[in-house]
């Protein structure tokens, strides 16, 4: 069988354009594409009432008398972000504005002319995996007691106000403040 020289070229060119197809299509099904991302984490706290449900803004304690000395309210710390948080607390604002942490760091106290007039610590009450707290949780700075609020849990607290027998009028108020 002879081959003229047109169709040798016809088959050359056919094998060319195979060829040259076969690469393009090569080039065109191998092509990179970079991918990115990532996952947001935050922490996030909320403070709710005793029930659980209601967030907190405030509370409210009785003016003592007579022989009411001391007053304790209950809240919850919940972890609303999507990573466990370390939570703090300590008193960023207040009238009287000279509350220290007192000795041995787990509550602050206001003390005029020597004598203790008020004394405010916060007690640990529930951990949150459920089991019983360990007490007082110490103020910020000087504290070392976190407590850490895992994804989606929270940890129950009482707050305690307490006064000597001190029958001086007045009142006071501060900011409590917690942080993640």
């Amino acid at each position: 069988m002879h081959l003229s020289k047109k169709r040798i070229a016809i088959i050359a060119l056919l094998l060319t354009l195979g060829v040259t197809n076969v690469a393009l299509a090569y080039l065109y099904m191998n092509k990179d594409v970079t991918i990115s991302g990532g996952v947001a984490s935050s922490g996030a706290i909320a403070i709710y009432q005793a029930d659980g449900q209601t967030e907190m803004t405030s509370i409210n304690f009785p003016l003592f008398q007579g022989a009411q000395q001391s007053a304790t309210r209950f809240f919850f710390v919940n972890n609303t972000g999507n990573v466990p948080v370390n939570v703090y607390w300590y008193i960023s604002n207040g009238n009287p504005n000279n509350w220290l942490i007192e000795s041995g760091g787990q509550a602050y106290i206001y003390t005029e002319s020597a004598q203790t007039k008020y004394r405010f610590s916060i007690n640990n009450q529930v951990l949150p995996d459920g089991t019983p707290g360990t007490g007082l949780w110490n103020p910020d700075p000087t504290g070392t007691q976190v407590v850490t609020i895992g994804v989606g849990q929270g940890a129950k607290f009482s707050i305690d106000l307490s006064h000597p027998a001190v029958n001086t009028p007045e009142t006071f108020s501060f900011v409590l403040s917690f942080y993640a």
